[in-house]
């Protein structure tokens, strides 16, 4: 029922508000690891992901994303679906709400529904938190991450960005044990990204707090991806 009306929702904004769109946009991306959360998804394997998705003059947009995964179960596809609301205010703050639906493909019974809030400053510093009440398909099994991100351009060409993650089963069936024997990991980032010639690279470090990392392809890592984005 969750699923059926957050596809509602974004019909709903496409048939809205298609004819205020001001920007249309697609991208495409190549990963050496597709990692969430310090969690490796696709197996330590690379990834190709793509994605579209519509934004207009009210501050609404709509999208999808997609990526291949390996879990060593029926799972090939990671398939999302999501909804926002975006607006800027005072000097360079901007806001963002978002719902997002995760699918996949050849394992329905992992999908998921998920909300999130987050605030940038001026200063290219977001804070963001992410909200579900079914994680990866569990009922009742709440679940919160909190990320803290910080960009820095150094000219036009290079940047620096870093984040850490908590995450948080907050209750329901395996709360207290859900990673590694507990309810809850850190997980972190530093990087170094470029743009030139209309695309997009990243080279970063990430690490999590997990007690038996390897167990959960959660151990450190270099990941790097490029990313080409198309906006008409």
């Amino acid at each position: 029922m969750k699923q059926a009306l957050i596809a509602s929702l974004i019909a709903s904004s496409f048939a809205f508000t298609a004819h205020a769109a001001t920007e249309y946009s697609a991208s495409i991306t190549g990963a050496s690891d597709y990692v969430f959360n310090g969690v490796s998804q696709t197996d330590e394997k690379p990834a190709v992901q793509v994605s579209m998705g519509a934004a207009f003059d009210s501050g609404l947009y709509v999208g999808t994303w997609a990526s291949n995964v390996d879990f060593g179960d029926d799972a090939q596809e990671e398939w999302d679906f999501y909804a926002g609301y975006t607006q800027d205010f005072g000097q360079g703050w901007n806001y963002d709400l978002m719902i997002n639906q995760y699918t996949y493909v050849g394992e329905s019974d992992y999908n998921y529904p998920e909300a999130s809030a987050s605030i940038t400053a001026p200063t290219n510093t977001m804070l963001k938190v992410w909200y579900t009440w079914k994680q990866a398909g569990i009922s009742n099994l709440d679940h919160t991450y909190i990320q803290l991100h910080q960009g820095y351009a150094i000219n036009d060409i290079w940047g620096l960005e870093a984040a850490y993650t908590y995450n948080k089963a907050l209750s329901g069936p395996g709360s207290d044990t859900f990673w590694a024997g507990k309810d809850h990991y850190s997980n972190w980032l530093l990087g170094v990204t470029a743009s030139y010639k209309g695309f997009d690279f990243a080279l970063n470090y990430q690490d999590t707090n997990m007690d038996d990392s390897s167990a959960y392809n959660a151990d450190s890592r270099v990941v790097f991806s490029v990313t080409k984005a198309f906006s008409f």
